[in-house]
């Protein structure tokens, strides 16, 4: 069974001032699928 599309990010980015913490990152959920953002505290998982 397929699920429809819930989320899709491409080709995110994010850096405090000149420190890159990632570049280029992609994901994809389908409505059904559980996805976590796992992290050290204060990195932003929340505001992502």
């Amino acid at each position: 069974m397929s699920h429809a599309l819930f989320l899709q990010a491409n080709d995110l980015a994010f850096a405090y001032g000149d420190r890159v913490v990632f570049d280029g990152v992609s994901l994809t959920a389908s409505a059904g699928q559980r996805l976590g953002l796992v992290g050290e505290n204060g990195v932003g998982k929340p505001s992502t």
